[in-house]
């Protein structure tokens, strides 16, 4: 008996009507050899008269073929009818017995519902059926509306459950069952779920790291600012003495020795300029001239109610006011005062003999900009654009040109007229995509924003008074390293640094207008 089961188990799929996908009902030939049921040929042929093809192999007479019966065939499905009802307690026909439910258990193997009396066979683990994998039945919900049949099949073409029934009308699909269709999909989902998953921890994990080098990041620049902080404290400190020495000995000269005073005035300027320093040092040290100050003039005023100058004639520099020159050397930066004869005595327009050809690198701009064809013109754009990603991208609104300065002098302008937020300055080349243009040590812009216009340089910001200019103009001058603003409409210096550039310096942009369309354009 487990022979003749293990015959049927392996020949099942011959014995099937590829129509119908049951066991063949009266099975016939048609002339290329492909068997079918009789009924299931003749309604598969009925609503093509003019032309009669074989479902599988598409093979066309122009006249109904003859249909022939396979009675080999027929006895052969008839046996394995018998071995399968012999191998049941009871017979597979519906006996008369059945008064319950007639879908009790579902046969996922056998692709049939019994009651509970002829599901007993697969319920045993020791009988034949006991390795058949049983469910439990569930009402379909979606029956076949044409047929009002279960919905057992799948047709991967049209992409929709069909009844046994209705399989006669996919004769060029390769139907599939249900079930099966069922576990491939559920496979599918399986893998995909998988990959998921996996994408899921990569992203995770890339967070992670994220986090921790922007954590070191933070951890570094305090170090550095506290560093910093204690340098300048330590300056501050000396300058500081340096001041207490001098009020000191000037106080000693109000008192003792007013004339040797007024007389000393020039060199007494040039004593209270300070050795070259950072700009924000000027703040701290004219705090204590101005004291000086007001003392100096107090005594001059006491001196010429008295008429006691006119006696002593001094110099024509000391024809000026005291307070003047004192308050001339608190006002006068060294750093302006070294950057005048960069560009002294020229107009912007003799500037033309450095003019530099410059465009915007591609490489560099951001996911929310875009370039003109000549690379002359960034724009805004409210759509991330997709460009592919590159190790110079920023992932900010800024941007680079793709030329760069290591020597000589160099001269360019740019119109921000149709721009409300706006920088424009240098970086060198070790600028990351992450880095802000003038919050660091390696970049230095001028920069529009919120209607106020402003120096940046290692993240500390100078207010200047002019207004939007609409063209600036740069000047570099690599071997002074002096950079230099101007507004180019009216000629008017905005700003100067002095920087040791390290290697080459590329002009560089940050541009975040909120309206579509806002752009900068180099002139």
């Amino acid at each position: 008996m487990a022979a003749d089961e293990e015959m049927v188990s392996v020949s099942a799929k011959d014995l099937e009507c590829s129509i119908c996908c049951s066991f063949f009902n009266s099975p016939v030939t048609l002339g290329c050899g492909h068997n079918f049921c009789n009924s299931c040929i003749q309604t598969y042929w009925t609503p093509r008269r003019k032309s009669y093809k074989c479902p599988l192999c598409q093979k066309s007479w122009q006249t109904k073929p003859e249909l022939n019966k396979n009675t080999g065939l027929a006895a052969l499905v008839e046996k394995v009818r018998g071995v399968r009802a012999r191998s049941s307690v009871l017979p597979a026909a519906e006996p008369p017995c059945c008064s319950g439910p007639q879908a009790h258990v579902l046969c996922l193997t056998c692709a049939r519902s019994y009651c509970l009396a002829h599901g007993q066979p697969h319920l045993e683990e020791e009988g034949a059926l006991g390795t058949h994998v049983l469910v439990k039945p569930i009402r379909a919900t979606w029956p076949c509306r044409d047929h009002a049949r279960a919905l057992q099949h799948f047709c991967p073409t049209h992409g929709f459950p069909v009844c046994p029934q209705c399989v006669g009308q996919h004769p060029n699909c390769q139907v599939v069952k249900l079930l099966q269709e069922f576990q491939h999909r559920q496979s599918s989902l399986s893998e995909t779920k998988a990959l998921l998953t996996e994408s899921f921890q990569d992203m995770k994990k890339y967070l992670e790291e994220l986090e921790c080098a922007a954590i070191r990041k933070v951890e570094e620049e305090r170090e550095r600012g506290q560093r910093e902080f204690e340098v300048l404290i330590s300056t501050l400190t000396v300058e500081i003495d340096k001041l207490k020495d001098f009020r000191a000995e000037r106080q000693h000269l109000l008192q003792d020795d007013w004339l040797e005073l007024l007389k000393g005035q020039p060199q007494d300027e040039e004593s209270c300029v300070m050795s070259p320093s950072k700009p924000e040092n000027l703040v701290f040290h004219s705090k204590g001239v101005k004291s000086l100050v007001s003392a100096v003039e107090k005594l001059k005023q006491g001196l010429l109610e008295n008429s006691v100058l006119e006696e002593f004639p001094l110099q024509e520099k000391q024809d000026q006011p005291v307070g003047s020159l004192l308050q001339h050397c608190v006002s006068s930066s060294p750093l302006e005062a070294s950057n005048k004869p960069v560009a002294k005595g020229l107009k912007l327009q003799q500037f033309s003999q450095w003019a530099a050809h410059v465009t915007f690198d591609p490489e560099t701009i951001s996911f929310y900009h875009s370039l003109s064809a000549e690379k002359k013109c960034l724009s805004v754009e409210k759509v991330k654009q997709l460009y592919p990603p590159t190790p110079r991208r920023f992932s900010n609104s800024q941007a680079l040109c793709s030329q760069s300065f290591d020597s000589g002098r160099h001269y360019w302008e740019v119109s921000t007229k149709d721009s409300e937020g706006w920088a424009i300055g240098v970086a060198e080349g070790r600028i990351g995509k992450y880095d802000r243009l003038g919050r660091n040590d390696f970049s230095w812009c001028v920069e529009w924003r919120n209607k106020q216009l402003q120096a940046w340089y290692q993240n500390i910001s100078t207010c200047l008074t002019q207004t939007k200019p609409q063209t600036v103009g740069l000047l570099l001058d690599c071997e002074s390293r002096v950079l230099s603003f101007y507004s180019a409409d009216d000629d008017v210096l905005l700003h100067t640094y002095e920087s040791n550039f390290q290697g080459s310096v590329f002009p560089a942009f940050w541009l975040n207008g909120l309206g579509k369309g806002e752009h900068l354009t180099l002139m």
